[in-house]
């Protein structure tokens, strides 16, 4: 609890304001990027890898395209006629 004054009424204050209080230029604003450095070794396993290849959802895929102005456009309309011709991909 933080009191300004004697006669205040205390408040409450999350642990990262008090962080950056103290310690102002202890933490960087950003993620780092980059490697490891070197000679450090990690024990914890790689992140698990999908099961297969992404691949969006075909009725929130068409209703986005219907909504564009430029599926009129001859190449644009092909690959809406091409997916909606599927119905066994679209999961209704």
């Amino acid at each position: 609890m933080w009191r300004p004054a004697a006669d205040a009424t205390p408040v409450p204050v999350a642990a990262e304001v008090w962080l950056h209080l103290a310690r102002p230029h202890d933490r960087l604003p950003l993620p780092v990027t980059g490697g490891m450095p070197a000679g450090v070794l990690r024990d914890d396993p790689p992140p698990p890898l999908p099961w297969s290849l992404f691949r969006p959802d075909a009725r929130v895929f068409l209703d986005t395209l219907a909504r564009l102005p430029d599926v009129r456009r001859p190449w644009l309309r092909a690959v809406y006629d091409r997916v909606s011709a599927h119905p066994y991909d679209r999961p209704f």
